[in-house]
């Protein structure tokens, strides 16, 4: 009798410590797949963050330079507007007010630019006070001047809000028939140049 009690009390206390360390394995399975399941999103957090640095300028929120090398790879060919922009006497307005106020400018630039142009139009900044535009044809009924008169009509409103700080871009468009690369790229140099005549 006192042999099958003891065997029943073996029994039971292997029994009882075998689900005791089940529990605990469980437990501790429990804590290291919420840890790695912390560890992946933390680690898709940082690599979406990368990402977005990759392609966007922090300060307009627009697309970056990086971001249109890549564009140039798989770019259509889609019938394009281009249009180069760029903000006028910038410099002087960060050496004489400060980088903060030319920071304003920027994004003021780069709202204007939004809000004027489709939605299908990709819009860079390209570095320092320049933009690119890249606007289907098919989007525009009135071509450049339709575009060029609404960038131009959101910056007389804005200097009539903001009279302290008023803003001034000069702009350049060659609308094309072939988006290729290397004719995107000749046709932006050739906005540029008319940008420039219009400044000077």
């Amino acid at each position: 009798m006192d042999y099958l009690k003891e065997v029943n009390w073996i029994f039971t206390s292997g029994w009882l410590l075998g689900t005791v360390s089940l529990m605990v394995a469980c437990l501790g399975l429990g804590c290291w797949v919420w840890r790695l399941k912390k560890r992946v999103r933390c680690c898709y957090t940082v690599q979406r963050d990368l990402q977005y640095l990759s392609e966007y300028d922090l300060l307009s929120g627009l697309k970056n330079r990086n971001a249109f090398m890549n564009y140039l790879q798989i770019c259509g060919t889609d019938a394009l507007l281009v249009m180069a922009c760029d903000i006028d006497g910038l410099k002087l307005v960060n050496d004489h007010l400060g980088h903060y106020a030319g920071d304003r400018l920027i994004c003021r630039a780069a709202a204007i630019l939004r809000n004027a142009a489709p939605a299908q139009a990709q819009i860079f900044r390209m570095g320092g006070d320049e933009f690119l535009l890249l606007v289907p044809l098919s989007c525009l009924s009135g071509g450049a001047t339709e575009l060029e008169e609404k960038v131009l009509q959101q910056v007389q409103a804005h200097n009539i809000s903001y009279a302290d700080l008023p803003l001034s871009l000069s702009l350049g468009s060659v609308s094309m028939q072939d988006g290729r690369r290397q004719s995107l790229q000749e046709a932006i140099k050739e906005a540029d140049v008319y940008m420039y005549e219009k400044k000077t």
